[in-house]
């Protein structure tokens, strides 16, 4: 309840700031992005987390809430996007349609097919 109105009260604020250019190319890279992010925050976060067990060797969440924890909560919120952005851009680029042939779909004579054409 609490996020929901904070955003509701940022609201007018947000939505200004998505009328500016820079905005909306932040906007539409996360738009194009957002599967992506949805399936991977998780593993990405996993990833950071065993990354920082190993040069730490303490586990990264903290047992108690001290002011310590409170003033690495940016980072905690941040690191993890630079290991869950590789595995974004990785199911992009293998999640892009794969062109074999001409852009018609009529099959290239160059390679020498005398069968007509008769799929859908």
């Amino acid at each position: 309840v609490l996020q929901t109105g904070l955003l509701l009260l940022l609201r007018p604020w947000l939505l200004d700031r998505l009328e500016r250019e820079r905005w909306q190319r932040f906007k539409e890279l996360l738009t194009k992005n957002a599967m992506g992010l949805y399936l991977l925050h998780t593993s990405g976060l996993a990833i950071w987390l065993a990354a920082v067990h190993l040069v730490d060797r303490k586990a990264p969440l903290a047992r108690e809430i001290s002011l310590g924890w409170w003033l690495t909560r940016p980072l905690a919120l941040t690191l993890p996007l630079l290991t869950t952005w590789p595995l974004v851009a990785l199911l992009n680029r293998l999640s892009r349609p794969k062109h074999s042939g001409p852009a018609s779909g009529a099959p290239d004579d160059a390679a020498g097919s005398t069968t007509p054409h008769t799929g859908p």
